[in-house]
């Protein structure tokens, strides 16, 4: 069950910011470590920063 799950956020994530799947875990890890959204997304390399 856990597992389904993990891979649904993973699809979500891929899906709402057209990237892969090592990039959303990229963004997923760093939001465990207690980044921001938007931070984890930049980071991840797969949102540009605002400015």
């Amino acid at each position: 069950m856990e597992q389904f799950r993990m891979e649904s956020q993973l699809q979500g994530i891929m899906d709402h910011y057209g990237c892969d799947q090592e990039d959303a875990i990229k963004y997923l890890d760093l939001r465990e470590e207690g980044y921001s959204q938007y931070q984890a997304a930049v980071m991840a390399g797969i949102r540009d920063p605002d400015y």
